[in-house]
C-alpha cells in the first residue's frame, strides 16, 4: 500500500470498489458520521490512556534543560581553555621577545639538496 506500506498481493486490491462501498453504506449508514465518531473515540481513548502526559512533558523539559546546561558548561570550559592558551602564548611571546636577537633571516635554499631514489631491487 503506498500510504501505509502494508504488503498487498496485487494492485487490483487498491482499485475503488463501488459495490463494496455501497454494501458498507447500507450496513453502517452515513460513513462520514461514522468516521467522525471513530476519530472522537480514538481521541478520547488517547487522552485517557496517556493521562500522564504532564509527567512526560515535564521529563522532556527536564532533559532539554539538562542538555542546554551541559552545552553551556562545555562552552564555558572551552572558553577557559582558550583563555589559558592565549595567556600561555602571551607569556611565551613576552619571554621570547626579550631573548630574541635581531638577525637577518634568509630563506632556505632548497635547490642544492637533491633526492635520489634507489630503484634497484
Amino acid at each position: 500500500c503506498p500510504s501505509c506500506r502494508i504488503h498487498i498481493p496485487s494492485r487490483r486490491s487498491l482499485r475503488p470498489d463501488p459495490k463494496f462501498d455501497l454494501l458498507i453504506q447500507h450496513i453502517c449508514g452515513d460513513l462520514d458520521a461514522l468516521e467522525q465518531q471513530e476519530e472522537k473515540e480514538i481521541e478520547q481513548l488517547n487522552r485517557t490512556k496517556h493521562m500522564n502526559n504532564a509527567a512526560q512533558e515535564s521529563r522532556r523539559r527536564g532533559m532539554l534543560a539538562q542538555a542546554v546546561n551541559r552545552q553551556k558548561k562545555l562552552t564555558v570550559q572551552q572558553q577557559q581553555q582558550q583563555q589559558q592558551q592565549q595567556q600561555q602564548r602571551q607569556s611565551g611571546d613576552s619571554s621570547s621577545n626579550s631573548t630574541r636577537t635581531t638577525s637577518p633571516t634568509t630563506p632556505m635554499d632548497t635547490s642544492s639538496t637533491t633526492t635520489t631514489l634507489d630503484t634497484t631491487f
